[in-house]
């Protein structure tokens, strides 16, 4: 490399200069070791050493404000100051189910696709009805049914703007900014085509294949259960459901049919307003010197085992019938999706439960499918953020606190084995706020699911914070 071309992006042509002049000092130094030529070298080198930590500290503070307000620059940039290569070396082996070693690259991919595809199937089966098979159903009556209004040209435009800039690409081999770049002059074609959607309530098969990446997570990097599966979908879906998703959360809005507590993927509302709602809970139970319980839920898989005709079922009661619901039904069913790992792509496998996974509609209709959640339980308070579900509830006495939230748990669990949620009591942790003097990790206090111990933690993360027994 070039002594005078900068390494990194706050380094200076004024810093390079000095460097120069460093490195001629210290050389100097070593071909005379004199007092002063040492005495020279180690001011000049103190002082540049000083200069360079300020130059980088002042040029990463005006990249960080810079990036103010957007989250996913701002953690690639730490990820940068860090150093942090999500980098790791390339397996050629990996550990079948039954033990054997697959060395053979496609094999690895087709039994990286039977391992993701089947997982929320598996999790699912494993999921047992309760005995007393119950549908909790809303009082609240939709005369008036969802309809699909059509789109124009100027919306293809607005929504296209407002997709990330990505250069990922699905299927289709379309990545977004190409899309940016291309829409004014298709503009007038893709709306036709998504009124002819809507109109026919079907949703093109190209558009429901998959492209799912492998991404490690930690442990042993030859298991298949050590990696994320990244689903990219094709560009044109985003445009599509987009607009769908545009039109039904018009409707849901108007007819106020989300739970007021649901913070999750809504307008208007945020992980801080949940957070406060919690504190807000909380510190005024304690002012009224009650015990208070918080049990933070942890669902296992929770996108992929959702029940597909029963979120159907779920919103046709909410008001979308007729073709509107025959395109939620058509755009739910018959998808697909393969791998791709090490340059291999498999062959396709039908996924058969759950919402699509890194979908604009999925998490909207997640929330619609629990949305009913509080019917279970009058008691316990909820505050939800997607799948993310916790509950609380305060009482004078320990012991009604107990019986009360235990027996509601059990309301709870049977709601969740009906649509086919699971509950992982193993990550599942619960809190008992209070004042300092009434706090006590008594062992008689014990909360169960599903007759499993929940454990007791003074503190946990909760919404991306950590909150402990008193709030501080």
């Amino acid at each position: 490399m070039n002594r005078n071309t900068p390494r990194h992006d706050w380094i200076t042509k004024g810093l390079i200069r000095s460097c120069n002049k460093k490195s001629a000092l210290y050389k100097k130094f070593k071909n005379d070791p004199s007092t002063f030529n040492k005495s020279s070298y180690i001011l000049y080198r103190n002082k540049l050493k000083s200069l360079l930590f300020k130059a980088e500290k002042d040029y990463y503070c005006c990249k960080f404000k810079s990036f103010q307000g957007n989250l996913r620059k701002t953690w690639q940039l730490l990820r940068e100051v860090m150093h942090n290569s999500r980098n790791i070396n390339v397996v050629n082996n990996f550990i079948a189910d039954d033990g054997s070693i697959i060395t053979n690259p496609q094999k690895v991919v087709d039994n990286f696709n039977d391992y993701f595809v089947n997982i929320g199937d598996f999790q699912a089966a494993s999921i047992l009805p309760p005995s007393n098979y119950q549908l909790y159903q809303s009082d609240k009556t939709f005369v008036n049914s969802f309809i699909f209004h059509p789109t124009d040209a100027y919306e293809i435009v607005q929504i296209v703007n407002t997709l990330q800039d990505k250069s990922s690409f699905g299927i289709d081999c379309i990545p977004t900014t190409i899309m940016k770049h291309s829409i004014l002059h298709i503009s007038e074609v893709v709306s036709a085509l998504i009124n002819c959607s809507f109109r026919t309530g079907k949703f093109p098969n190209q558009l429901k294949i998959a492209k799912v990446c492998p991404i490690y997570k930690g442990e042993a990097n030859n298991c298949f259960s050590n990696y994320r599966p990244i689903s990219v979908l094709p560009c044109f879906s985003k445009i599509f459901e987009k607009a769908a998703y545009n039109r039904i959360l018009s409707y849901v809005n108007v007819n106020n049919i989300i739970i007021n507590n649901q913070y999750g993927f809504r307008r208007d509302h945020s992980a801080y307003m949940a957070i406060l709602d919690m504190c807000n809970y909380i510190t005024e139970s304690i002012d009224e010197h009650n015990f208070s319980a918080g049990v933070f839920i942890d669902l296992s898989k929770a996108f992929d085992t959702l029940n597909q005709d029963l979120l159907l079922h779920k919103l046709e009661g909410y008001g979308i019938r007729g073709i509107a619901l025959h395109w939620f039904k058509d755009y739910l069913y018959n998808r697909k999706q393969y791998v791709v790992f090490n340059n291999y792509s498999s062959s396709f496998k039908d996924i058969t439960c759950g919402v699509p996974q890194g979908s604009i509609l999925g998490p909207l209709l997640f929330i619609l499918y629990i949305n009913d959640i509080v019917l279970c339980s009058k008691l316990l308070k909820f505050i939800l953020f997607a799948d993310d579900t916790n509950l609380f509830f305060s009482s004078k006495s320990i012991k009604d606190l107990q019986n009360i939230i235990n027996t509601e748990l059990d309301k709870l669990s049977n709601w969740f084995r009906i649509i086919k949620l699971s509950i992982n009591v193993s990550k599942t942790k619960f809190i008992l706020f209070g004042k300092r003097s009434k706090f006590c990790c008594n062992p008689n206090f014990c909360l169960k699911i599903d007759g499993k111990i929940i454990e007791q933690v003074k503190s946990t993360k909760f919404l991306g914070i950590f909150i402990d027994v008193d709030l501080s």
